[in-house]
């Protein structure tokens, strides 16, 4: 996976590093070339999930955007003011979370 133009390791990326990405727009590529326009929520950090020793904190990003057109889950690039922040990533649908507005679709990158 890359981040800000960077390869780096899945295990080593952290909710620090996408906090300042908080409520700013993005687009989302899913490796078909298909592009969804989407904000990035919140980053809710999980410190009591299970990890390993010297393994960072698990954490979720949840998007937003538009009902349509939308996308049930795929292989996603995601940029930020056209810098690629994070390529081939995994982000799949959610219902809304309780008090979210139901009229936008709701999506999650996990990282465990």
């Amino acid at each position: 996976m890359r981040f800000y133009g960077i390869d780096i390791m899945l295990d080593t990326i952290s909710a620090d590093d996408l906090t300042p990405y908080i409520n700013r727009p993005c687009r989302v590529t899913h490796v078909s070339g298909h592009q969804f326009e989407l904000v990035i929520a919140s980053i809710e950090q999980k410190p009591n999930l299970p990890k390993l020793p010297n393994q960072r904190a698990p954490f979720s990003v949840l998007l937003s955007g538009a009902l349509e057109p939308a996308f049930v889950f795929g292989m996603m690039n995601l940029e930020v003011d056209t810098i690629t922040l994070l390529t081939d990533v995994h982000i799949e649908r959610i219902l809304p979370p309780f008090g979210t507005d139901p009229n936008f679709a709701y999506y999650q990158i996990i990282f465990n």
